[in-house]
């Protein structure tokens, strides 16, 4: 499902007449990730009696950020041959990659993420700085609410997440009716976390992803 998400983007990107509706495949990427992400924080609290989130921060980084750097210093220097307007705030667009803020400071920069006539060199990194935040501030709002104790059942949870779905998406559309550019609601974190919070909604309505949560925790593996 994530490589068809990703194929349906790049298939937006370099045939847009062939696929206009390729975008999308960024949100059902983001549902994926907040499924996943949210069964593995919820599991691993309903094994182990405790969410060791340094860990789980520590994970991520390791998977993302080599990846990204190599990426970042391959494209900037495959640039930097031509020369010319693809270099255009390329500082800008590389400290807001690697401090995984791109899409805020691409927003704040009044950047469009549209405009085809010249786009930015590191674009596509927005969707990556969505993730990355939500990975640093979902996993708070989730032991937040398993420290309350067994009052807070699965389905509680499931409406919390749907709920700051259909949030984000309101605000987006507020966003837009008020004139606000589309890059601004494309781009922000606030606005574009309605896929992450509908996958996390889906994890915590599955049964298996919160059943236990209240039993004894069991013997960590070793």
């Amino acid at each position: 499902m994530r490589a068809l998400a990703v194929f349906m983007v790049l298939a937006y990107h370099l045939l847009p007449g062939a696929l206009p509706g390729g975008k999308v495949g960024v949100d059902a990427f983001f549902v994926i990730s907040g499924f996943l992400i949210t069964s593995l924080l919820v599991d691993e609290r309903r094994r182990t009696g405790s969410t060791n989130l340094r860990r789980f921060w520590v994970r991520r980084l390791r998977r993302i950020v080599p990846a990204l750097l190599s990426t970042i210093v391959v494209t900037v220097s495959l640039a930097a041959w031509p020369g010319g307007d693809v270099l255009l705030g390329i500082r800008r667009q590389v400290l807001g990659a690697i401090g995984l803020v791109y899409n805020w400071v691409e927003i704040f920069a009044g950047s469009s993420y549209f405009d085809q006539a010249q786009p930015s060199l590191l674009t596509n990194v927005w969707s990556l700085a969505v993730e990355e935040q939500f990975y640093l501030l979902w996993p708070l709002v989730i032991v937040a609410f398993l420290s309350r104790g067994p009052s807070w059942t699965r389905r509680r949870f499931a409406a919390l997440a749907l709920g700051l779905s259909v949030a984000s998406a309101a605000w987006a559309l507020h966003l837009m009716g008020q004139g606000e550019s589309s890059s601004r609601v494309y781009m922000g974190t606030d606005t574009h976390a309605f896929g992450l919070m509908m996958g996390s909604a889906l994890a915590l309505w599955h049964g298996r992803a919160t059943e236990g949560l209240t039993l004894t925790p069991q013997r960590p593996e070793l």
